[in-house]
């Protein structure tokens, strides 16, 4: 049985749990499923806290427990280190699985255990259509889009993000459901090592494919979406019809923090 040191974050009610202690890559997955769990700690989703490489000038690497990579843990982990140093706000660089380059997180104070952040996302590496809906591919993670109307209830819609995952060979795949005339998005997220499908109530990922999107199809720059768990904006920037950069903006409470005894 290990005794974990963890930190139980909610940036837009996508509860996440960040683990201090050191637990070896081919463990993380098993301890993830453990925390997650009903009579674990209760989580959406679970990251584990890493030395950052030498000289990558990041305070820290966050590695979610698929190697994916997640916005809000970022926005989490940003503002966990912030808290620690006995500060309100500021900019953060963290290394985040699923990402080859460093991710800045600016930071800012919302109240005593709450911040706003928006997180600088990378770029999607392309877009294609997948089971027959466009679907956009960032470092970790591929995010299908398809209108909210099209599947009847969450069994039929888990049942096609798996076959989806499988297809395409990802470690993680999302469905997002859009309605367009409500500008409304529910994400749901698949990550196949542990083999959990999350209606997750606040995604940043999803929210920034949703943000790429309408900037690529419409040229639309600034997408304020409403999730289940509140509103996340999500900002691009268009150079002669290329996306050049992509922000999230959503907000992060600090929920409570202990030691998580795990047998796994």
């Amino acid at each position: 049985m290990s005794a974990l040191r963890f930190v139980k974050t909610d940036p837009t009610q996508n509860m996440t749990v960040l683990v201090r202690d050191a637990v070896p890559r081919e463990r993380q997955a098993a301890v993830a499923a453990r925390l997650m769990a009903p009579d674990g700690v209760g989580a959406e989703q679970v990251g584990f806290i890493e030395p950052a490489a030498p000289g990558s000038g990041a305070a820290a690497r966050l590695q979610m427990m698929g190697g994916e990579f997640c916005g809000n843990a970022a926005m989490s982990l940003a503002a966990v280190l912030l808290w620690d140093a006995g500060r309100t706000a500021g900019d953060v660089t963290l290394e985040v699985s699923g990402c080859g380059a460093p991710v800045t997180c600016r930071m800012a104070t919302l109240s005593e255990n709450a911040m706003t952040g928006t997180v600088d996302m990378p770029l999607p590496e392309r877009t294609s259509a997948v089971c027959g809906y466009p679907a956009v591919f960032l470092p970790g993670i591929v995010h299908i889009i398809a209108p909210a109307a099209d599947f009847s209830g969450t069994a039929q819609a888990e049942a096609f993000l798996r076959r989806a995952a499988a297809e395409l060979d990802a470690p993680c795949a999302g469905l997002l459901m859009f309605d367009r005339d409500a500008m409304a998005l529910t994400p749901c997220v698949y990550v196949r090592a542990t083999d959990s499908a999350v209606w997750e109530r606040g995604c940043a990922s999803g929210t920034a494919v949703l943000g790429a999107y309408l900037a690529l199809t419409e040229g639309r720059v600034e997408a304020a979406l409403c999730l289940p768990g509140g509103t996340m904006t999500a900002r691009a920037h268009l150079e002669d019809e290329r996306l050049t950069s992509l922000s999230v903006t959503g907000a992060v409470r600090r929920v409570c923090e202990g030691v998580a005894w795990i047998e796994a």
